[in-house]
């Protein structure tokens, strides 16, 4: 999202691809209920964030999913431009080896297509990510928001949309009420989306009328509550420092 988001496309035409009838993502063929009992194991059993995140690691490297290149495809596909914006974007995604998070942004030499597919390699669904030597899944393993890499920022806006009804830490260990003292953001708002929502594209109507969906999802699948491709990382539990 936040790669096309800074692509530089118009808002209303980005939203017109997000609702296209035709659409070449893939079914992973897992339900969220399976993810979401995979990572309740690993992260259940005593251990550091490092450990717990190797243990994640080591399910997204035996995992059998799609092929890496097939997976690639689609998210090449997504993108409006494969080449880093002008404008900050970082992406975070976590070796599966080590269990380390890696900020990517336009000075890592890495090209975007590859960060963002590694940004989304969600473990027991979709092929950790080859960048070098090095494999990477979903930065969201560790934590939905990872809201500390935004440190050197006066101001930061953290949507969260999420249908999941538990409350789940925005701020690093240690950050309480508005202020994120240890990073020095100022919390503006906090707002969770719950359940299908009616979205309002600004600019010109589009055509089709549109109705409830759900960002990210299949045509045929977009409020079906129980399927994962249309269920953000969020929804499942993260690895985080306490």
């Amino acid at each position: 999202m936040a790669a096309q988001i800074s692509s530089g496309s118009a808002l209303d035409e980005l939203y017109a691809r997000q609702i296209a009838p035709t659409s070449a993502e893939l079914d992973p063929g897992v339900g969220v209920e399976t993810i979401t009992e995979l990572f309740f194991n690993a992260i259940t059993k005593p251990g550091t964030t490092r450990q717990k995140l190797r243990r994640i690691g080591a399910i997204a490297a035996a995992t059998d999913t799609v092929a890496e290149p097939v997976r690639r495809e689609v998210i090449a596909g997504r993108l409006p431009s494969h080449h880093w914006p002008d404008r900050d974007l970082r992406l975070t995604a976590i070796d599966i080896v080590t269990g380390e998070r890696v900020v990517f942004d336009r000075e890592s030499g890495v090209d975007l297509v590859d960060a963002v597919a590694a940004s989304c390699a969600v473990p027991g669904a979709w092929p950790p990510v080859t960048i070098g030597e090095r494999r990477y899944m979903d930065g969201g393993v560790a934590s939905s928001v990872n809201l500390d890499i935004a440190a050197d920022c006066d101001v930061a806006v953290v949507l969260v949309p999420s249908s999941g009804r538990r409350r789940r830490r925005l701020a690093p260990a240690g950050c309480r009420g508005r202020g994120l003292p240890r990073s020095g953001i100022r919390c503006v708002r906090r707002r969770r989306l719950a359940g299908c929502v009616r979205s309002q594209p600004a600019g010109p109507a589009l055509p089709g009328g549109v109705g409830e969906s759900r960002a990210g999802t299949r045509p045929a699948r977009r409020c079906r509550p129980h399927r994962f491709p249309g269920r953000h990382l969020a929804a499942l539990p993260a690895v985080s420092s306490r």
